[in-house]
């Protein structure tokens, strides 16, 4: 008898479990759908231009040359968010003794028709980092901002600097305005 009332319980049990207490096993259910959901990610698009150049001949403790120089944020589609940006220089070919004696003096305006140019930065081109200033910080596509980079080796450049080169290159560093991890 008892054999009888526990295989009983059992099934009983598997009743319970298979159609639910209660129920027959048939749920309703329904579903929809939203559709046409995206996320679509900005793009930064930034030009350094200015015209390249050579300056033979220079003397130590005298300006040697200089150019002009245009960082723009280019306009949408090519870049859709605003950037802020530093500039920095970089040895890339030559003799590092000359590249340790060129100075510059970098001078900033906001448009081309400014008759006035801001200093921002005078001393050696192998630490030149200039960056943090608030026109630098928000720069918005489609717009331009205008540089003008003068050169001088120092006035105490051994003699062993003689008959030396050096190649270097200006770059701009560009990341959006919303980046709080890129230093300043």
């Amino acid at each position: 008898m008892r054999r009888c009332l526990f295989f009983a319980a059992i099934l009983v049990l598997l009743a319970v479990l298979a159609f639910g207490a209660g129920g027959s096993g048939a749920w309703f259910t329904d579903q929809d759908t939203l559709e046409g959901l995206s996320v679509s990610t900005g793009r930064l698009a930034v030009a350094l231009s200015g015209p390249s150049f050579g300056i033979g001949d220079v003397e130590p403790g005298e300006v040697c040359g200089g150019h002009d120089v245009v960082f723009s944020n280019l306009a949408s589609p090519a870049s859709t968010l605003p950037v802020k940006y530093r500039l920095r220089a970089e040895k890339t070919d030559g003799s590092d003794e000359l590249y340790d004696h060129l100075l510059v003096k970098v001078n900033w305006k906001a448009q081309s028709t400014d008759p006035l140019w801001t200093k921002r930065y005078i001393g050696p081109l192998k630490t030149m980092l200039i960056s943090g200033y608030p026109d630098m910080a928000n720069v918005a596509p489609g717009s331009s901002q205008y540089w003008e980079f003068i050169y001088s080796v120092a006035s105490d450049t051994p003699d062993s600097a003689q008959g030396e080169s050096c190649t270097f290159s200006i770059i701009a560093e560009a990341t959006q305005v919303s980046n709080p991890g890129w230093g300043e």
